[in-house]
């Protein structure tokens, strides 16, 4: 069974500064924010270098 993250960030999108929280489901952290960048620019177009990560943590079971 996979961890669960939680991360916490922003990107660019035009003029705006647009905050997010995902909590994404991953084998380890780095494979988590692999999939957040993959989500972000398939729902946004934004590009890797305009997301800023700025908090992740792993999630408890009883977290979530």
């Amino acid at each position: 069974m996979g961890k669960i993250f939680r991360i916490k960030g922003w990107f660019k999108k035009k003029r705006n500064k647009m905050e997010f929280t995902k909590e994404i489901s991953s084998d380890s952290k780095d494979r988590a924010v692999e999939i957040l960048y993959s989500d972000l620019g398939s729902r946004h177009a934004v590009k890797r270098s305009l997301v800023h990560i700025s908090e992740i943590e792993e999630l408890e079971p009883e977290d979530t």
